[in-house]
């Protein structure tokens, strides 16, 4: 991708020394999105799905059809499966609590994969603890990928629920998704893809996919922070009783009875953050008018130029053999923290930690990892930055023996 985009994201133009390479944990928002926000706040601001009034019927009408942008994006069958949610998080949260504590009890088999952050691990540990049912985890091949034998093993149990992430924000890989979801599926087995990762970095289809529940955060990809999506299959949601309850969920009230809206809104109880809808949109219309086959060439290329200068260097190990837009890699002999710090104090701004992912790391027999992820702002000449000064931290620790 030879256009600059790094010109169209306000905060590169004033931050000039920096270089910035931890999109996967969070990532920049372009100019159009932080202007779209403000000026809704500015022109069109009122609440929404409540008011007769102009203002809060255009705010409603820009509200719904983020919606629909949404359900575009991602190839839903239509918007009513599209939820607005504060992350990827909470999306997770609405279907342990709503979902699973409605179909799982006592005895019952989940599956996860060895690779979940812990917001796709944390939410069913404690649904487990207080039902009872089983937690059983896909391990990882010697490619440290996804065992598909192990996985067909585990779901010789009838498990109730898989969940698994899309694209790996420690390892970088893509997981065989579409496979996992037609075999859980057989079991009749309902499906959560974590989609965090993936949703900025290739076109996603989720009635392709044939999976369940699909979720993403908007901050990780050129969007505002307090905003996610759920999308859930029509014929698993019109059946989840509310997560959530308060105004404008609700189909009547009384003392003794209450009824509910059908999906979604019935997940979207009280005032949501109509900016970052509004935000969300936006962001989608950026990305959509670079297009999603062009950000992925431009990720694949970076990581590809990434990781050919990281093989040359002595001490570095990198995890993984597959590496989606981002690399997660050690320094033999170092406390990633500590390169990490050395880094940040020349302006190198990477992630240096567990990537909420304590489990995998676990199994991989580390501590941590460093890992540097690229936006569709990011170039070569971040690279060059990044390698050079890494270059130049193992230099100064081995000058001092360490």
């Amino acid at each position: 991708m030879s256009q600059n985009f790094k010109k169209d994201f306000t905060f590169f133009n004033n931050n000039q020394d920096i270089t910035y390479l931890d999109s996967a944990a969070t990532s920049h928002r372009p100019n159009q999105v932080i202007e779209a926000a403000n000026h809704f706040l500015e022109q069109d601001y009122a609440t929404v799905s409540r008011g007769l009034y102009e203002k809060s019927v255009r705010a409603t009408r820009l509200y719904e059809e983020v919606r629909e942008k949404v359900c575009s994006f991602i190839s839903a069958q239509n918007s009513d499966q599209i939820i607005f949610t504060s992350g990827a998080t909470q999306a997770i949260n609405l279907v342990a609590h709503s979902w699973g504590r409605t179909h799982l009890k006592a005895g019952d088999h989940i599956i996860l994969s060895q690779m979940e952050h812990h917001a796709n691990i944390v939410p069913w540990r404690l649904l487990a603890d207080e039902i009872g049912f089983n937690i059983d985890v896909i391990s990882l091949n010697k490619n440290k990928k996804i065992d598909l034998d192990h996985y067909k093993s585990l779901l010789k149990k009838k498990p109730k629920f898989v969940g698994c992430v899309h694209l790996s924000n420690v390892l970088g890989c893509l997981n065989p998704v579409k496979e996992m979801c037609e075999l859980a599926k057989e079991v009749g087995a309902v499906t959560l893809i974590d989609g965090c990762q993936a949703v900025s970095y290739d076109q996603v289809n989720v009635t392709d996919m044939g999976c369940d529940f699909y979720v993403f955060s908007a901050h990780k990809i050129y969007g505002p922070t307090g905003m996610g999506v759920l999308y859930g299959s029509s014929d698993v949601l019109k059946e989840m009783p509310p997560f959530i309850s308060g105004g404008d969920m609700i189909e009547s009230v009384a003392f003794d009875k209450v009824s509910y809206l059908a999906p979604p809104h019935r997940f979207e109880a009280g005032t949501p953050n109509i900016e970052g809808v509004v935000g969300l949109g936006a962001t989608l219309d950026y990305v959509l008018s670079i297009g999603m086959s062009q950000i992925k060439a431009h990720k694949d290329d970076l990581s590809a130029y990434m990781v050919s200068q990281l093989k040359q260097m002595n001490r570095v190990n990198m995890l993984g053999d597959e590496h989606c837009g981002l690399v997660s890699f050690v320094v033999e002999g170092l406390h990633v923290h500590d390169v990490g710090a050395m880094l940040a104090n020349k302006k190198i701004c990477i992630r240096a930690g567990l990537h909420c992912a304590q489990p995998l790391f676990d199994a991989l027999g580390h501590s941590g990892s460093l890992r540097a992820s690229i936006g569709v702002y990011n170039d070569k000449q971040d690279i060059d930055r990044f390698v050079h000064a890494l270059s130049q931290t193992i230099d100064f620790f081995n000058q001092r023996g360490l």
